[in-house]
């Protein structure tokens, strides 16, 4: 059986490109069931929302350090 292949993996550091400020570290990748497409979740390590998930598509994100 193939692994599944993900742009960010559990555990990456990554920003939101555009829009509102959105740093955090990936929790999960998936693929959506019903259409295929990439999904990751990640917690936001900003003190001003601290722990908080959000569910984005790798092009909307950037790898930080």
């Amino acid at each position: 059986m193939n692994e599944p292949r993900f742009k960010f993996r559990p555990g990456d550091k990554v920003e939101k490109l555009q829009g509102y400020h959105y740093p955090g570290v990936v929790v999960a990748a998936f693929h959506v069931p019903s259409s295929g497409k990439e999904r990751v979740v990640v917690e936001a390590d900003h003190p001003n929302f601290l722990g908080m998930l959000h569910i984005f598509s790798p092009e909307q994100l950037t790898a930080r350090k």
